[in-house]
């Protein structure tokens, strides 16, 4: 039995729980080490209008960021629970359980943030996502300090390597730029993953040869041996 490794992002009407902020959108992306290997995803929005026994507060600065409008959080559908719902379907359709088998969310500040308004806002779904968690910052954390293409580099250059790197990935794969979508974080956290996993396996942390690398495995979805 292999873990299941999910690229995991939200898009939120604020960053408070407490003030009543919530999840208005949601995506993720796996990749099946052992099976056919094709990125599998899940997107969907959230509105909050036809919830009436759970409020949503909207935060102006946070639809600066995101794009969404008061209208469209506020809509009738898709609502909450709709969405609750169909996640743990998905969760399911890539071999997830709620015993023995939860999927581990991978993503930057993914255990402070994202999980903490999936539990509050999806509580069906969360059930079946793991406590564990891969944040990447704490990778790129890790990282600090490492050689690489121009002798020591910081968290901020490792960080910038790593989403540079998803970008690409994604770009090749048919998916324009599209920061702050919450589908397109997630998958490009799946593969900044890939890119920081390696960066630190690797005997001479080189980036080129990183990449080059990675051409030959990732970007084909393959998995070495």
């Amino acid at each position: 039995m292999h873990d299941l490794f999910i690229g995991l992002d939200i898009e939120t009407s604020g960053t408070s729980i407490k003030k009543k902020h919530r999840t208005i959108q949601l995506g993720a992306y796996y990749i099946d080490p052992i099976g056919d290997q094709v990125g599998q995803c899940f997107k969907s929005d959230i509105t909050w209008g036809g919830t009436k026994s759970l409020q949503c507060e909207i935060d102006p600065e946070a639809l600066k960021i995101n794009g969404y409008t008061k209208d469209q959080i506020m809509g009738l559908s898709p609502t909450v629970v709709d969405v609750d719902l169909k996640f743990k379907d998905w969760l399911i359709s890539i071999g997830c359980d709620n015993q023995h088998k939860r999927a581990i969310g991978i993503g930057w500040n993914v255990a402070s943030f994202d999980l903490q308004f999936i539990q509050n806002d999806l509580p069906i779904s969360s059930d079946y996502l793991s406590y564990r968690s891969v944040d990447l910052n704490a990778i790129c954390f890790t990282l600090d300090g490492k050689e690489g293409v121009n002798g020591p580099q910081k968290f901020d250059t490792w960080k910038k390597q790593a989403k540079s790197y998803a970008k690409d990935q994604l770009k090749i794969l048919g998916y324009n730029e599209a920061w702050h979508d919450a589908f397109y974080d997630a998958a490009a956290s799946y593969y900044a993953w890939i890119f920081l996993k390696h960066a630190i396996t690797i005997n001479k942390a080189n980036i080129k040869e990183v990449q080059e690398w990675m051409k030959r495995y990732a970007v084909l979805n393959m998995w070495p041996s």
